[in-house]
């Protein structure tokens, strides 16, 4: 119990932190530069998409509950299609930087609810 109290503590303050996910090493994340870039290519898209996903199962793993699940009814197109547009306007920004900030937004809109 301790050890996903002390998980849950620590995605959310790199999921809260105004520095997004900067602050705390993030294992795999491209920057938004090659996310556009190969958003055409099967295998490069793919596994980032992949890496996307899981970077925000595993936070909404470790804290979604707490903030009413907030990606309950949002689909990996939706998901994939926001981080499109955040990075195309941030290239200089990290996947980590655009998961981060999407999930952040997703929680505020529960929160909103």
């Amino acid at each position: 119990m301790k050890k996903t109290i002390g998980c849950s503590a620590l995605v959310f303050a790199m999921l809260t932190t105004t520095g997004h996910a900067e602050n705390v090493s993030v294992l795999g994340a491209v920057d938004c530069g090659m996310w556009v870039k190969t958003r055409g290519d099967s295998l490069s898209g793919s596994l980032h998409q992949a890496w996307l996903f899981g970077f925000l199962s595993g936070a909404n793993a470790a804290i979604g509950s707490s903030y009413g699940d907030p990606l309950h009814g949002i689909s990996s197109d939706q998901a994939v299609v926001w981080v499109d547009n955040y990075c195309r306007n941030n290239p200089l920004s990290k996947l980590a930087d655009a998961g981060s900030t999407l999930y952040r937004e997703l929680v505020a809109r529960k929160k909103a609810r």
